[in-house]
């Protein structure tokens, strides 16, 4: 039998700790009395505090509320990026992973919000013409998000970077996506769960981000955007309470 990766005193310490720091980010940002930079930083601390929370509330079962958690930290990505563009600074490639939690949050608001604020001509400067994984996983869900199917097809034709450990699979889950291969995408989430998994239990242990396959959860809702119907995929690491029709509780912490 498999160890737990996290037990209910991990679940405490992350919801204390996250709970501590974000009441300390929260009065500095309502100020207003910070330069841009500062602020900028700010809102990086509150987008992954709240994240941990969503996670937290996945230990806890408490489905409708991780969507408010995500959609808090989601948001916080929003004000994070309008603060590099005020300072003149690109976004990094790796941000891509917001707008699958955006996804996650079955928020669209969140996603066209932040879709437009994601450009990915500033993304690929970043990168200095660098052919990283985390820039192709950005085009890849740029393209599916903004519904260019075949712009996509085209991107999945490219040679493909090695992926990071943690990434591994995704770009074969994207690739269904866009094939509208229903029974391939089931498969190709199943094998993305099983590295999390192994990358979870190796690295993360005792940490939110061992919980579960969250961005998982991002890629089934993502499928149903660009499909237009409910997908459902029955796998040991994503919680069918977080799938179908879930309506997300409202967290206000005074963003």
């Amino acid at each position: 039998m498999k160890k737990p990766r996290y037990t209910m005193a991990d679940v405490e310490r992350w919801e204390k700790v996250c709970q501590g720091r974000i009441s300390l980010f929260i009065p500095r940002l309502q100020s207003g009395g910070t330069d841009v930079r500062m602020r900028r930083l700010d809102y990086a601390g509150v987008a992954g505090l709240s994240f941990s929370q969503a996670q937290s509330c996945v230990a806890r079962e408490l489905y409708p509320r991780t969507l408010g958690w995500l959609a808090v930290a989601v948001e916080a990505e929003i004000y994070y990026l309008h603060c590099l563009q005020q300072e003149g600074l690109v976004p990094a490639a790796g941000q891509w992973q917001s707008l699958l939690h955006a996804h996650t949050s079955t928020d669209k608001s969140l996603m066209d919000r932040y879709s437009s604020k994601f450009d990915m001509e500033l993304v690929a400067k970043s990168e200095s013409g660098r052919r990283t994984d985390s820039m192709y996983h950005a085009r890849l869900i740029m393209g599916l998000t903004e519904l260019r199917i075949d712009d996509t097809k085209a991107i999945l034709t490219e040679k493909r970077p090695t992926s990071e450990a943690m990434f591994r699979g995704y770009y074969k889950v994207m690739e269904m996506i866009a094939l509208n291969d229903e029974a391939g995408f089931a498969e190709a989430i199943a094998e993305a769960s099983v590295s999390w998994e192994k990358y979870a239990r190796r690295c993360w242990k005792g940490m939110s981000d061992a919980v579960c396959f969250l961005n998982g959860v991002g890629f089934i809702r993502l499928a149903e955007h660009v499909w237009k119907h409910p997908v459902f995929v029955d796998d040991p690491n994503i919680p069918p309470g977080l799938l179908g029709d879930v309506k997300p509780e409202t967290v206000d912490i005074g963003l």
